[in-house]
């Protein structure tokens, strides 16, 4: 027993023992997992997954859970409290249906109007990424979206005897889930359609609309990436590391002042001018340096971000898109907001141009990443020009002070843009330096164009271990 269920029954004995002392009518209730409208915890979650498909299928193992409905529950307290025979018991309440996980799946498919698929995702590779997350998440040092423990309580078995209540009560469940899952989904959607929408201000809720297949991939790659780093170790000399972030939300801060401590432990920080200076030098780079960047102007940036790196003395660039400087968002065109978060359900709050002066006045730059957005090998070379000159300006009307480095949407070259084409166009309107999303770092006696400076990006809460595989490369 688990020693939550030794407080549990700790608890009922005391209860009870009071009870009984006093005189008093008193009965324990042990209803198994509650089902009805109005449901909260890992049943609604995982009805809202199916829903909307994102809920991997699950295999069928046999396993067996017990469940009640909530009709059923008050039934059963108002039988206990009508039957003086029943002091001093305790009830377990079960509908008596096992319900398999593969069950509640296939239900829930056919609730939402979907078609169960046939095949699931195979054990054996569930487990393997339980074991992963196991690893990242020891010591309890960080969290991990899937563990053993989640594994358990996806295709553990709970399955409890009902028969004391049905014999000595004559309790007879009325539901399953089966049947209730209509009156619930139209519940829960009737919830969601007045549920207000707040603005993230963890990862965890900014990352709430990830599809299951995507966070299970990113627990293989984090543990994949951990075990690989075991092995490599970081160049001894002279280069420069380009990480770039896109948030620091609250639960991120204290894996961001490690990430940069450990940074701080091997190289010295500089800002990206300085980065560009020694990249147009001809000579040799000699020592060791990062460059912090940031993308997309999120809200986080001069909330978390910036406090911490101040105190650590180590500046940063942050690049905005301009049509969204100001704005949560829900205040967006969702085919707007779609070209920078995937998750596009989580509110998501960006910098103001407020914030953007107090990024400058803290020693930090301000560089642009286009006006809307675009992936700028999808656009003709004058649409190119003038997502780059505006934004320019704007920056400049705004902040009073020239825009002189450009961060590139996406940022693959040859994926995302042209680089003949879009760097040439950059240079032309005065930019300094175009940054990609191509891994590695400039080494001594690497010719290094500021105009295609490669960068790793970095999330704010990964351990040290992932960071240094980066580095290492």
């Amino acid at each position: 027993m688990t020693p939550y269920g030794r407080a549990k029954r700790e608890a009922e004995k005391i209860v009870l023992g009071t009870a009984a002392d006093a005189g008093m009518h008193a009965a324990v209730l042990r209803p198994a997992l509650i089902y009805g409208p109005g449901w909260k915890g890992n049943l609604s979650r995982m009805f809202r997954a199916v829903e909307a498909g994102r809920f991997l299928p699950p295999p069928e193992t046999g396993n067996r859970r017990s469940m009640v409905h909530v009709d059923d529950v008050a039934e059963a307290a108002l039988l206990v409290a009508g039957r003086e025979e029943a002091a001093g018991r305790v009830y377990i309440l079960a509908d008596g249906e096992p319900y398999s996980t593969r069950r509640i799946y296939e239900a829930m498919c056919r609730t939402a109007g979907r078609t169960p698929v046939p095949w699931h995702v195979p054990r054996p590779l569930l487990q393997v990424a339980a074991r992963t997350g196991d690893l990242l998440g020891r010591g309890g040092r960080r969290s991990v979206p899937f563990d053993s423990e989640a594994l358990d309580r996806l295709l553990g078995s709970a399955w409890y005897d009902a028969s004391r209540a049905r014999r000595e009560l004559g309790w007879r469940p009325s539901r399953t889930l089966e049947d209730a899952l209509p009156e619930i989904a139209a519940s829960e959607r009737g919830r969601a359609a007045g549920r207000p929408r707040l603005t993230a201000t963890t990862y965890r809720q900014f990352r709430g609309d990830e599809r299951a297949g995507q966070r299970l991939r990113t627990g293989v790659r984090d543990g994949a990436v951990t075990a690989l780093s075991v092995r490599r170790s970081v160049p001894g000399h002279n280069w420069i590391r380009f990480p770039y972030y896109h948030h620091v939300f609250d639960d991120q801060r204290a894996g961001f002042e490690a990430q940069l401590r450990w940074m701080k432990s091997i190289s010295e920080p500089i800002a990206l001018d300085e980065a560009v200076a020694l990249l147009d030098d001809d000579a040799a780079i000699d020592g060791r340096y990062f460059c912090v960047t940031f993308d997309d102007g999120y809200k986080s940036c001069v909330t978390n971000a910036l406090p911490i790196l101040s105190e650590q003395a180590v500046p940063a660039a942050f690049f905005v898109p301009t049509a969204f400087v100001g704005a949560a968002g829900g205040e967006r065109d969702p085919n707007l907001l779609g070209r920078i978060t995937a998750y596009d359900r989580s509110l998501t709050e960006f910098l103001d141009w407020e914030d953007c002066r107090r990024l400058v006045q803290a020693g930090m730059i301000v560089g642009s990443h286009t006006v809307t957005h675009p992936r700028l090998i999808d656009l003709p070379a004058p649409d190119v020009e003038r997502e780059l000159l505006e934004s320019k300006q704007t920056i400049e009307r705004r902040l009073g002070e020239e825009c002189r480095h450009f961060s590139c949407p996406k940022g693959r070259p040859g994926g995302d843009f042209l680089e003949r084409r879009d760097t040439n166009i950059a240079a032309r309107l005065g930019y300094r330096s175009f940054l990609t999303t191509r891994r590695g770092g400039v080494h001594e006696h690497q010719h290094a164009d500021p105009m295609l400076i490669p960068r790793d990006h970095v999330i704010a809460s990964w351990s040290v271990r992932q960071l240094q595989y980066f580095f290492s490369r």
